[in-house]
C-alpha cells in the first residue's frame, strides 16, 4: 500500500511541475514545452519562434533569438532556424537573417548588437 501512495505521489508530483513562462520584454516570453522544445511566444501566446533555441539577446524594443543552424519537423512543423528579430514596438519578425545582415540593421538603428545569453540562463 505505502508504493502506491508513493507512486501516487510521484505521479502527481510530475503532472503539477510544468514550465512556467519567462518574460522577456513587450510582452514576448519564452515556453518551455518539454527539454526538447522552447519557443518564443507573443502576449496572446502564439508560438513565433522555436522549438530550438540557442541564445537570446534582448534590447530596448528588439529581441534577438538564435535558433540554430539545424533544420527539423516537430509535430509536423518546420522550425525556425538562424537569427530572428523580434521588434517588439511593432511586432514584426525577421527571420533567417545572417550575422553580416543582423549587424546591418543595428547600424541602421545607430545601436550595437545586444549581447547573445545561452537560453539556460534565461530560465534560472
Amino acid at each position: 500500500m505505502k508504493v502506491l501512495w508513493l507512486l501516487f505521489a510521484c505521479l502527481a508530483s510530475a503532472c503539477t511541475s510544468a514550465w512556467e513562462p519567462v518574460p522577456l520584454a513587450g510582452g514576448y516570453q519564452i515556453m518551455v514545452m518539454n527539454s526538447q522544445e522552447a519557443y518564443i511566444a507573443n502576449a496572446d501566446r502564439e508560438l513565433i519562434l522555436g522549438p530550438s533555441i540557442k541564445a537570446i539577446g534582448v534590447a530596448e524594443g528588439v529581441i534577438i533569438v538564435d535558433c540554430g543552424p539545424e533544420e527539423r519537423l516537430v509535430n509536423g512543423f518546420a522550425n525556425t532556424v538562424g537569427l530572428n528579430l523580434i521588434d517588439t514596438k511593432n511586432g514584426t519578425v525577421m527571420k533567417r537573417l545572417t550575422p553580416p545582415e543582423l549587424e546591418r540593421v543595428f547600424a541602421g538603428r545607430h545601436e550595437e548588437v545586444p549581447q547573445m545569453r545561452e537560453l539556460s540562463v534565461y530560465l534560472k
